[in-house]
């Protein structure tokens, strides 16, 4: 009888585990780049001061499904990078500081966790990479530029998060269906051109367009606002930028049209950006903006049907170590007011750098027009002399040294803010405390309590039905499948690798590419049998190239094809080289298009 019941128990159990698994059909993860809990807090009151609400301070929509706390940190140190945090989300794995959904090196005397060496600087497949190879639609929303590090972390691969030629050509060859944010200087003509030739719409700086884009069944769209980023939320022309919830929403009617679902990553980049730079306005005032955006999402997985839509929030790291409280509160932090606490803070009609750039764009080394400028941000600062003659000493060093007058006044206006309010900072970089979690989960299947990223990880590859019988993540298997070594996929071929109009020849013991001798970019196949494919590429392009006896295989780097004889075939993965171990990574299908 016991037994019995067991084998029932566990049947239940299993059924139970495996519908809250098929039954998810589309995933959002939203991340609030650099909050600290301490964030939430302010956030409220100010939101509440604001309204008039200061009896019932209001929820934001994140706090009924807060859940737990995250333990986020690098591979080697316990103060996380964005790159390698939201990376150990979207891939399971570990990271160094500045490494993309890359496998990062052994640090053996300051590793927190145990790192294979064999694997260092393997390209790491990416839960929205495998989101869309099993048919789903995939989209990213953000504030900042899109070769950024969060944005880049779900759809690229490298190991510097700052080269952002290498990164930006991935995110455009890697196939996702939405790309909402900013980063105008890095789509390049040829990226352009690349996206308009594969289907896409483009809308470049242009709101009117955005809200009034006619979406179609396979709509696939790239919306940019902004040379590098897009305005704090404070800081936005409403007829310039749409919101971060504006374009969460555009982006769920774009990717609901497929009938796999989708998979969504949305990030408030810019409270990162406001930390960093010690600003209390523009960090709330972000938060809240995302905030909406949370809402948003999750408005749309109430709507969806039997539990069908999971949305997870969670920072990657806390950045600035604010305070509510500094030094100002010293002695008398139990008798402040909400009024005193908070009006100095609502006042401001601009963040700190959207005050620096308005007194930028308007200054006058004249005491007068120096107050009325500053009264234009917030009508109750009154400068005292001191911080006059500060801006007009900054100003007059900055004529002679031709330097950026916003960037000079920036650190003058958060001083001015600090000397006013109680918010304080310990540092203009990141912290490294645990971070909140908070999820939608219709089937109650989210981890709780204190979480590791990994387990994050694991959580949504469970949603997206990347689980194996062992309830392993199959996201190592399909690294291995569509990031294997050049010289595993090709072992017993002619390999050879382009770069700077020279060619080097795979040398299989030193595992190296040795150079042999000068090669025209016009001599790849490509280019002689499709002259249209050459505005896609310049003689700075890498390509692996694969010969036998009447065979020749032709694969750019970066890119998410290839060439056969000439002709062009599409690949389910970007292809990466490498140059730190002289590896190219690309899929294993390659090699059964070349016969022995």
């Amino acid at each position: 009888m016991k037994n019995k019941l067991f084998l029932i128990l566990n049947f239940f159990i299993c059924f139970n585990f495996l519908y809250s698994q098929n039954n998810v059909k589309n995933v959002i993860i939203m991340i609030p780049d650099g909050t600290s809990t301490a964030v939430l807090s302010l956030a409220r009151y100010y939101q509440g001061y604001l309204n008039g609400d200061i009896k019932n301070i209001p929820y934001l929509a994140v706090d009924p499904y807060i859940c737990g706390l995250v333990r986020t940190h690098c591979s080697n140190a316990p103060i996380g990078d964005s790159a390698p945090t939201s990376s150990w989300y979207s891939t399971g794995e570990a990271s160094r500081a500045s490494n993309i959904a890359m496998y990062p090196p052994k640090d053996e005397k300051n590793d927190l966790v145990e790192i294979d060496s064999t694997k260092t600087y393997q390209p790491l497949l990416t839960v929205l990479e495998a989101a869309k190879l099993s048919g789903k639609k995939t989209g990213l929303v953000f504030t900042c530029q899109f070769p950024h590090a969060t944005p880049a972390d779900f759809s690229a691969h490298w190991y510097n998060r700052s080269k952002y030629d290498i990164i930006a050509k991935q995110i455009v060859h890697n196939d996702i269906d939405v790309i909402f944010g900013s980063g105008v200087k890095y789509l390049t003509n040829t990226n352009s051109e690349y996206l308009v030739s594969c289907g896409y719409d483009t809308i470049i700086n242009n709101v009117y367009r955005f809200r009034n884009y006619e979406i179609k069944k396979n709509s696939k769209l790239w919306a940019l606002f902004g040379y590098e980023e897009m305005q704090y939320d404070l800081d936005r022309d409403p007829n310039i930028e749409p919101s971060l919830a504006e374009m969460t929403a555009k982006a769920i009617k774009v990717l609901s049209n497929g009938s796999k679902g989708f998979f969504l990553m949305v990030e408030g980049s810019k409270v990162d950006w406001a930390a960093h730079a010690n600003d209390p306005i523009g960090t709330i005032t972000d938060f809240l903006a995302f905030d909406k955006a949370v809402d948003t999402a999750i408005y749309f997985a109430k709507q969806s049907k039997n539990g069908e839509t999971i949305v997870v929030v969670l920072p990657d790291h806390s950045t600035g170590g604010i305070t509510f409280g500094n030094e100002n509160s010293n002695g008398k932090y139990s008798k402040l007011s909400i009024a005193e606490l908070f009006e100095p803070l609502v006042t401001w009609k601009k963040t700190a750098w959207g005050a620096a750039r308005y007194l930028a764009e308007n200054f006058k080394p004249d005491s007068a027009v120096i107050q009325s400028l500053i009264s234009g941000c917030n009508p109750q600062v009154k400068l005292t002399s001191k911080e006059i003659k500060e801006f007009i000493s900054s100003y007059e060093k900055s004529q002679k040294s031709a330097s950026n007058l916003q960037e000079i006044f920036l650190p003058i206006i958060v001083d001015i803010i600090k000397k006013r309010n109680y918010i304080g900072f310990t540092t203009t970089g990141h912290t490294g405390e645990d971070v909140f979690l908070a999820i939608y989960d219709k089937n109650k299947d989210q981890p709780t309590g204190l979480v590791r990223s990994y387990e994050i990880n694991k959580y949504l590859c469970k949603a997206l039905n990347l689980i194996d019988k062992k309830g392993r993540t199959t996201l190592n298997d399909s690294t291995e499948k569509y990031f294997s070594k050049h010289y595993n996929v090709f072992s017993g071929f002619d390999i050879n690798l382009f770069k700077k109009d020279s060619i080097y020849k795979w040398d299989n013991l030193s595992k190296k590419f040795i150079g042999i001798n000068k090669f025209s970019f016009l001599d790849l196949k490509f280019v002689n049998k499709n002259n249209d494919e050459k505005k896609f590429f310049d003689d700075k392009d890498i390509f692996l190239i694969v010969r036998n006896h009447n065979q020749t295989i032709e694969v750019p780097a970066y890119r998410n094809y290839f060439y056969i004889n000439g002709e062009k075939h599409k690949l389910n993965s970007v292809t990466v080289y490498v140059d730190k171990n002289d590896t190219f990574y690309l899929p294993k299908e390659l090699s059964k298009y070349l016969a022995k």
